[in-house]
């Protein structure tokens, strides 16, 4: 691994232009020979240099600390806001991401995006609109969200009887439940100014409120945000629309604060808090202007759509502020014109700003520091890093957040700004920024107008400044060079070590980690496992990332040591794992620690247990469990391995993994019935006394399969189809060789059959059969994919030469296939059909196969059979795979409860 990098917020396929807009553009990237110098953004070759690199990035630090120099990945990140303008509408422009060296450029291309003028939304029609009245029409946009119906009746009764009549309402439902949708539309039945719409997906509150100004079009003169819970006094809309005067782009008012039952909190907003509005950069450090309480001019749409990319916590109506004072003169009614409800489900409700006088705030300050000072060791490194956190998050989420609102307001509004923008120098992300930030807060420091909201971001902007120049200049005094580990499959590969040795491949894969041992160390439990790659993320890593979690929600501390090498990059497992239900949230559970390079440390306390998962995993983790004092590990056995080799080293190596000292999980009963009747690992005399034997059943998928047979124009017989030479267990020339006797023997003429092949790359697209037939080759599918295409077959033909059973015959099973698999050893075809009658066990033989073949055919005709098959007698969730019962006889042993008993 010379260069990764990964890319956090993308730009979208399409972005929608408007008079301009910014797109965040952040990631990370990583080169461990050389120095990146630069980071640019081609839109079309129109290059745009993102103006941060080097940002501090812990999570790919937490996973990179192998990378050399020692501090590389902590400076990984980048980010940038890439314009797009008017001109770019209609384009199809190609983006094209560069990394810039001292001798060159590295381009990737990264795809492309379409810029559109706007969101194409149904709009209300003029002709839905009342022409015969004489006032101003009013669009009162409202955005819901499965409303409490009797407050939401309540508003809406309020706006009917405005003593303004000619408004229309538009409420843009965030897609509500269908019971509260229906429960919505029936109560706006009662007027017909009132248009529901609901969205597709829901898009939360903030793109909820843009959605519903987008549909106001052009049928309005001002426009009115309401939330749908509020009540409004019945002169709102008509004393907002008298203060309208020609300068003023937006009115707002006061309001009462009242709980749900009409009690009365306060009587006014403005409690312990100044109303602020004159100064665009005070809107923006703590906006005084609540979305419900304002009237706005329908000209200021052109700027305000669409809204700026959502960064932190970001809010509309403070977007809608910033746009109308660059526009215009915004005007305030100093009386409450409606209720403001407070209940639970407000996205955010009232709050006042903490009354501190400066000698308050030194007085906390100096007491703080005195804790921090005289605190244990620990804990001032852990109030140090939750310090270096805080400011790192209010730097990315509250900062950025306002830069690039900043940004965007300059780039649509230009030299049309009635106000002075150069306030907003302030949210320029130069190191000049500071100077602003540091006179704005101490013209405020005798205030509380915005809950000293300059003074966090001010200490945020100076953390992060020297926080970056510390770490690079770290970089820069780290001379170390990472030495490479060459783990190959060939066994005839060797490497030079450290010491001028030969290593060979095999020594390489079997290198025991590098121990630092210490008391202060948490106790976990490791998982080792080779890597985390998508491309081999089948059921037995599911297996392996299952039994982790549930270790962890046991009250274990589960890390995994990844010791072969692979590209692991956290976004992507993060992103890959939704996939597959139940592992979305693996990074929440579980550490990672990567240790391809055996020179990096593992941390560990002298109680650590290790759990293997493969032969050389074994042979590290008994490496590993020895030097700590307890010999034996817990070995998680998926298949007798030796199984995977042909005779020699490799073989011999993989069959002395069972004699160390260990506990063993096995992969199914017949795996470690094969293991008890070959007297191997813990069945062998000098481990009969080992605590712990047990057995579990990979969860397989289940489907949901009609009463009736489908009617279908073919039948189709599904291959698992794997030529490569590490996957020889699955015996594809016997499978193909048998396939073909039967198409030869007339055993598919009967009917029309459809040949298909999942399980590889290689041989896309098809393969020829005899008798003119073809296997039209899958590939490699997604598990959603898999999941579909199952139930479609009629026939599976899925060979596995060891004695578990193999998950596909079972899952084929389940879909209610009719599966020809083999028998191998103590898997017998009796067992077999004790799982499902859908499975049928050939001699694993041509001939076996090829007549088991016609039977199969035969008997996938009855419909009734296969769902009765369907039925599979085998796990169909983790949690009944890995029971209570068993994760605590587990989590006894990996806690070593019996040294102390």
């Amino acid at each position: 691994m010379s260069f990764i990098y990964s890319v956090d917020i993308p730009i979208p396929n399409v972005v929608t232009v408007g008079q301009g807009t910014y797109i965040p553009f952040s990631g990370w990237c990583l080169d461990t020979d050389e120095q990146i110098r630069g980071i640019s953004v081609s839109i079309n070759e129109k290059i745009h240099s993102l103006t941060h690199i080097n940002d501090l990035r812990t999570d790919v630090f937490a996973v990179y600390k192998s990378i050399s120099p020692a501090y590389k990945s902590l400076s990984s990140g980048f980010y940038g806001m890439i314009p797009f303008v008017k001109d770019d509408i209609g384009k199809k422009l190609k983006l094209t991401l560069n990394f810039y060296y001292s001798d060159r450029v590295n381009s990737l291309d990264i795809g492309y995006v379409y810029c559109q003028a706007n969101n194409a939304v149904e709009t209300v029609s003029k002709s839905k609109v009342n022409p015969d009245l004489n006032e101003p029409l009013i669009a009162i946009c409202m955005a819901t969200y499965n409303p409490k119906i009797e407050s939401f009746k309540k508003q809406i009764n309020s706006i009917i009887n405005q003593t303004h009549k000619n408004w229309i309402l538009i409420v843009n439902d965030d897609k509500s439940s269908q019971k509260s949708f229906k429960e919505l539309c029936k109560v706006c039945e009662i007027d017909p100014r009132i248009h529901v719409y609901r969205n597709d997906s829901n898009l939360g509150f903030y793109r909820n409120f843009e959605r519903a100004l987008e549909r106001v079009g052009d049928v309005a003169e001002y426009i009115a945000f309401s939330d749908q819970d509020d009540y409004w006094y019945e002169n709102k809309l008509s004393r907002c629309l008298a203060s309208m005067e020609p300068d003023v782009s937006l009115v707002y008012s006061d309001m009462r604060i009242v709980k749900e039952n009409g009690e009365i909190i306060f009587n006014t907003y403005w409690v312990n808090r100044e109303n602020y509005y004159e100064d665009i950069s005070m809107l923006l450090l703590a906006n005084t202007i609540t979305g419900a309480a304002c009237l706005f001019r329908r000209s200021l749409m052109h700027v305000l759509l669409p809204f700026p990319y959502p960064i932190g916590q970001i809010f509309h109506d403070q977007w809608l502020s910033i746009v109308a004072r660059s526009m215009g003169r915004i005007a305030y009614i100093d009386e409450p014109l409606y209720d403001y409800i407070q209940h639970s489900s407000n996205i955010i409700g009232h709050a006042d700003f903490q009354v501190a006088s400066p000698s308050e705030r030194l007085f906390k300050l100096l007491k703080l520091t005195k804790k921090f000072i005289f605190s244990p060791r620990d804990s001032i490194k852990a109030n140090l890093k939750a310090y270096l956190q805080r400011g790192w998050t209010i730097y990315q989420c509250e900062f950025r957040r306002l830069e690039l609102m900043a940004a965007n307001l300059r780039l649509r509004v230009g030299d049309k700004a009635v106000t002075d923008l150069s306030v907003l120098n302030m949210f320029n992300d130069r190191w000049f920024s500071i100077f602003p930030l540091l006179k704005k807060h101490i013209s405020l420091i005798q205030t509380h107008t915005t809950n000293h909201a300059e003074w966090r971001l001010l200490q945020s902007r100076v953390l992060v400044t020297l926080s970056k120049r510390l770490v690079l200049n770290l970089n820069k005094l780290s001379a170390a060079k990472r030495q490479t580990s060459n783990i190959l499959a060939e066994p005839a590969c060797v490497t030079t070590t450290k010491k001028n040795s030969f290593q060979t491949a095999l020594e390489a894969k079997i290198a025991p980690l590098e121990l630092d041992i210490g008391e202060s160390q948490p106790i976990r439990v490791n998982l080792v496992i080779p890597e985390i790659n998508f491309k081999y993320l089948f059921g037995g890593y599911i297996a392996k990332f299952n039994f982790a979690i549930l270790l962890a929600k046991a009250g274990l501390k589960v890390r995994l040591v990844i010791v072969d090498k692979c590209d692991f990059q956290p976004q992507e497992v993060t992103e890959g794992m939704i996939q597959y239900p139940g592992l979305e949230d693996l990074l929440n559970y579980i550490e990672i620690s990567l240790h391809h390079n055996r020179e990096v440390t593992l941390p560990v306390n002298p109680l650590d247990s290790f759990i293997a998962t493969t032969w050389w995993t074994a042979h590290i983790a008994h490496h590993a469990s020895t030097q700590l004092g307890h010999p034996e590990f817990l070995y998680f056995i998926q298949e007798f391995e030796p199984f995977t080799f042909s005779m020699g080293a490799y073989f011999a190596i993989a069959r002395q993994s069972y004699d160390f000292p260990h506990s063993a999980l096995f992969s199914t009963a017949l795996l470690m019935e094969y293991f008890q009747q070959q007297n191997i690992g813990v069945f062998a005399s000098k481990h009969k006394n080992s605590p712990l034997i047990a057995s579990f059943e990979n969860a397989i998928q289940t489907f949901e399969l009609p009463a009736l047979a489908p009617k279908k124009a073919t039948k189709k017989l599904l291959f698992y189809s794997r030529p490569e030479t590490h996957a020889a267990r699955n015996m594809f020339e016997i499978a193909l060789m048998a396939l073909n006797k039967a198409i030869v023997s007339g055993v598919f003429d009967t009917e029309d059959w459809e040949f298909y092949g999942i399980g590889t790359e290689q041989l896309k697209p098809s393969v020829p059969l005899a008798n003119g037939r073809s296997l039209q080759m899958l590939g490699k599918v997604s598990l959603d994919e898999y999941c579909e295409l199952l139930p479609e077959h009629d026939l599976g033909l899925a060979l596995m030469y060891t004695p578990h059973p193999s998950l596909l015959p079972l899952e084929m099973a389940a879909a209610g296939m009719v599966v020809v698999t083999n028998t191998c050893m103590n898997k017998t075809a009796e067992r077999l059909k004790d799982i499902s009658s859908n499975i049928l066990a050939a001699e694993p033989t041509v001939d076996g196969v090829a007549e088991t073949l016609a039977k199969a055919v035969i008997l996938s005709n009855d419909w009734n059979l296969r769902l009765t098959g369907s039925k599979v007698n085998w796990s169909s969730s983790w949690e009944q795979t890995f029971d209570r019962e068993l994760i605590a006889k587990i989590k006894k042993k990996l806690s070593h409860e019996e040294r102390y008993v």
